[in-house]
């Protein structure tokens, strides 16, 4: 992704404010407009009137986790062509990874913290 990225826009999903704000701080300076929602409910809403060119979905939230807001978003005629990025600091297994694989359009492991 290069600097100017005009009016695309990412919707940033996690429960952790720290890791939203980061985030949020970083694609603003690189030109990106981003959303932020910090439960999987929360995404949901907030995709009913908006429409992010990609959505960063961390795996670990309660109580709708990132797989379960996942298959809403791609479950969604409305929304199933966003792409979507998942993240996570646990790492996933070969079966959760088959299970979603049609609906991952990649998968980030983030160190721990």
């Amino acid at each position: 992704m290069a600097d100017g990225s005009g009016d695309q826009t990412i919707l940033i999903v996690d429960d952790s404010t720290y890791i939203v704000d980061g985030l949020m701080a970083l694609l603003k300076r690189k030109g990106y407009t981003t959303l932020s929602a910090s439960s999987g409910e929360e995404a949901l809403t907030l995709l009913a009137s908006s429409t992010p060119d990609l959505i960063l979905l961390d795996i670990m939230m309660e109580p709708m986790d990132g797989w379960e807001t996942l298959d809403r978003i791609k479950g969604n005629s409305a929304t199933a062509e966003i792409p979507v990025l998942m993240f996570s600091a646990k790492k996933i297994t070969a079966e959760e990874a088959g299970d979603h694989s049609m609906n991952i359009d990649d998968f980030v492991s983030c160190p721990a913290s």
